[in-house]
């Protein structure tokens, strides 16, 4: 009788462990020469398998664990440390790799043809539609396009190059601008111009954005009811950028991170720019800390202050984007200002970004997908 003991110098499953040791052990009675074999094991699923014709019989079959006694001290022997001198009878065996290489599988799929296809064939080798009518639209199209550097790009306005990108690449933009970091869940018209402003484009690029705001459950969920009928615009009242600021206290919030429950907005009347920092107490000295970091040291030293009177649309975007984890308004904080401020205005169609710094931000969508700008 040859007792083997495995020791395996890597790491297995329970069902690999399984396997291993029935492959060893059929390595083993071929070494010897074994032709026909019957194997006992105490996993269903190897018991089940199929064997390879190396020998003219191999019969596997399932015994209870109740009934396994002695494997189960062969597997205590190989687990524990052998002394030095000690003679066993026992063959002991070190498995250094599985048995099975794993091999990698690659889902490879073929690139289908795109509207980017087309405007690409027919600018590079001029080649047309056989129908008359779609020739010429795309001669009529192609002027407003060009290739740089093996992209196709289309001529824009308040942009001079727009990226042309295919139908997956769409909505990773649209699922960076709408809900990532720099996302604000705005409505449909500011997130297409947002797009354009990035630097990208797609000929369904207006249909797309309304679709997916309408598709967005946060939005859906805490958008406002507008009923009221579009005001005339205002004069502005600030005489130069910077130079009255509205401030406002909101709360109490949920208790989030390091006990604050309460918000301090600040709005430059100019600009529209938002300062905001959260608090665990009102107090004077708070409201003065927050005035000299976030307002003086940065923009100098306001006109005027007029208390009562800040910006709401933070708190809809805290609602979009917090869901039912109330607590954690504080840490999405940095993010709801960083995407209201890179997010163009209805009124000016300008971000608050740009107003201010007299250019845009680079958003990470830009980085995923490098735009001409």
């Amino acid at each position: 009788i040859l007792e083997q003991s495995l020791r395996f110098a890597f790491k297995a499953l329970n069902n690999q462990a399984e396997y291993e040791a029935l492959l060893v052990g059929l390595r083993l009675a071929w070494e010897i020469g074994g032709s026909r074999l019957e194997c006992w094991t105490d996993s269903k699923v190897v018991a089940e398998q199929r064997m390879r014709d190396t020998f003219e019989e191999v019969q596997v079959k399932h015994t209870p664990k109740e009934h396994n006694e002695r494997a189960d001290q062969l597997a205590r022997l190989a687990s524990s440390t052998r002394k030095p001198g000690q003679l066993r009878t026992t063959l002991h065996l070190d498995l250094e790799a599985p048995s099975v290489v794993n091999t990698e599988c690659l889902a490879v799929e073929e690139s289908s043809r795109t509207w980017i296809t087309d405007m690409v064939d027919h600018l590079e080798h001029g080649k047309v539609s056989t129908d008359p009518l779609a020739t010429r639209k795309l001669r009529t199209q192609a002027a407003r396009y060009t290739i740089v550097g093996g992209e196709l790009y289309r001529r824009g306005f308040s942009v001079p190059l727009l990226k042309c990108v295919d139908t997956e690449q769409a909505d990773y933009i649209l699922r960076e601008m709408h809900e990532d970091i720099c996302g604000f869940h705005s409505g449909g018209r500011t997130l297409a111009a947002k797009v354009l402003r990035a630097g990208y484009y797609w000929p369904t690029l207006r249909d797309d954005c309304l679709k997916f705001v309408k598709h967005c459950i946060s939005c859906q969920r805490h958008g406002n009811l507008i009923h009221a009928s579009v005001e005339k615009l205002h004069g502005i009242s600030s005489p130069w950028p910077f130079a009255m600021w509205g401030m406002d206290i909101l709360g109490p919030f949920p208790i989030a991170k390091g006990q604050c429950k309460f918000l301090l907005v600040a709005v430059d009347y100019f600009t529209k720019w938002v300062e905001a920092e959260p608090l665990a107490n009102i107090t004077a000295a708070n409201v003065q800390k927050f005035l000299w970091k976030n307002i003086i040291t940065r923009f100098g030293t306001p006109y005027a202050l007029v208390t009562d009177n800040a910006n709401k649309v933070i708190l809809g975007e805290l609602r979009k984007r917090l869901g039912d984890a109330k607590g954690a308004w504080a840490e999405e904080l940095l993010e709801v200002l960083w995407a209201y401020r890179c997010t163009p205005q209805s009124t000016t169609k300008e971000t608050l970004f740009r107003i201010t710094y007299d250019t845009d931000a680079m958003i990470p969508v830009e980085v995923g997908g490098p735009s001409f700008r």
